[in-house]
């Protein structure tokens, strides 16, 4: 005779014992018995908050009630209403506050006033089925073929059913974040360093400037003897030195103008070594188009942020080098007809930003839509500083207001300066 103890779990997780082959599993000679432990269990889990588990307490502790009355059954069933002495819990060293321990207790005690009686114990719990061999109580394992199929109950098919219909609704919600141009939120700046000095940059220009546009040479004049020489000289083959002159007079003018443009052209070019590009870009990679979009931008202090750069110098323009004396290219005024066209006031650039001074900077801009897969880049700011010592790494705080989103975006976008050998 073997007396079969049943855990738990496998009453709720597996099919019905008076449905399991017990004579598999078992043999012929047996009995089912059910501690008082697995009746409290069942007892605690008809309130589960899962309906599935719930509904399946109950079944299964009304097929025991069956039992406890003594109706019929193809299985011999006993019902144990003693619970585990206290000495056995101490004797044996059992927690009584554990499922486990009590479910044990009950064995032990069981074995102990029916000699000659084997127990099995049909756990799928790995710690039961541990500490069961300690006792001396073999065990039987379910084949997981005989575990119910996971079928959701109507609050897992309500939650599911709001995960799907809140997937569908993040889908319908645009995906925009904002970048530097390029869909970095990293941008990194090569930061000049060794540059050639002022007197540096003159002398090198200056040399290619005389070597592009050198002075004619001033020859000592011959008097007119043969035919052939007065005829070049009416045809302008020769240059005289009057004509030689006063173009190098135009040269000498033009070397002081290029010096002095030399002398403006350097300090834009520190300036603008000194100053950083930035253009904005939002993108969306939703599968619905954005509306209304506000970006709004925190930068910090430490250099003036600009809508437009300063205008490169005007670079002069070399004089007319002519070629012989009736030469009237570069001497006479082109007389063609000027054109006067209407012109119409510029677009207003919506992409524009609106720069606003506080002890930092707020830079706002406006995107009125912006569909699925695509990007809008914004107008470039500029932002000038006083030294390359005060070109410091920075963090752009932004946030980006949308009409169809229901919470803002916000993030954060980094400047690094890299230093490099100036050229």
């Amino acid at each position: 005779m073997f007396a079969v103890f049943i855990d738990t779990n496998i009453l709720l997780h597996f099919k019905t014992f008076d449905e399991l082959p017990w004579k598999k599993l078992a043999g012929d000679d047996f009995k089912l018995v059910f501690p008082p432990i697995i009746l409290d269990e069942l007892d605690k889990h008809k309130n589960h908050p899962n309906p599935k588990t719930a509904k399946r307490s109950r079944m299964i502790a009304g097929k025991l009630i069956s039992f406890m009355k003594g109706q019929s059954s193809r299985l011999i069933a006993e019902v144990l209403r003693v619970r585990p002495a206290a000495a056995t819990f101490e004797q044996y060293n059992l927690d009584p506050k554990h499922q486990d321990d009590c479910l044990l207790a009950s064995i032990i005690e069981y074995m102990a006033a029916n000699q000659g009686v084997s127990a099995r114990l049909v756990t799928d719990d790995l710690m039961a089925l541990a500490r069961s061999e300690t006792f001396g109580i073999q065990t039987i394992q379910l084949d997981e073929g005989l575990r119910l199929a996971e079928i959701p109950d109507e609050q897992t098919k309500a939650i599911e059913r709001l995960k799907k219909e809140n997937t569908q609704l993040k889908e319908r919600i645009p995906k925009v974040d904002l970048f530097f141009e390029g869909k970095v939120q990293l941008l990194k700046i090569q930061l000049q360093a060794n540059l050639k000095t002022r007197e540096e940059i003159r002398q090198t220009e200056m040399a290619k400037v005389k070597a592009e546009t050198p002075l004619m040479i001033i020859s000592a004049e011959q008097p007119t003897k043969t035919t052939m020489e007065i005829i070049a000289q009416f045809s302008g083959g020769l240059l005289s030195n009057e004509r030689k002159v006063a173009y190098n007079t135009k040269v000498g003018e033009y070397y002081q103008e290029y010096e002095q443009y030399l002398a403006a052209y350097y300090g834009f070019a520190i300036k603008r070594f000194q100053s950083v590009e930035l253009r904005f870009m939002i993108s969306n990679d939703g599968n619905v188009p954005a509306q209304d979009i506000d970006v709004w931008l925190h930068l910090p202090d430490g250099f003036k942020a600009l809508e437009k750069r300063a205008k490169e110098p005007k670079k002069p323009e070399a004089p007319y080098r002519p070629k012989h004396n009736f030469d009237m290219e570069g001497i006479m005024p082109s007389f063609a007809p000027a054109l006067s066209f209407h012109h119409s006031p510029a677009p207003i650039n919506f992409n524009a930003p609106t720069i606003k001074k506080t002890n930092s900077y707020e830079i706002t801009y406006h995107c009125r839509s912006l569909k699925h897969d695509m990007v809008n880049a914004f107008s470039r700011i500029y932002l000038q500083y006083d030294s390359f010592a005060a070109m410091q790494n920075f963090t752009i705080d932004y946030k980006l207001n949308i009409a169809n989103v229901p919470e803002p975006v916000t993030g954060q976008l980094h400047v690094v300066f890299e230093k490099t050998e100036g050229k």
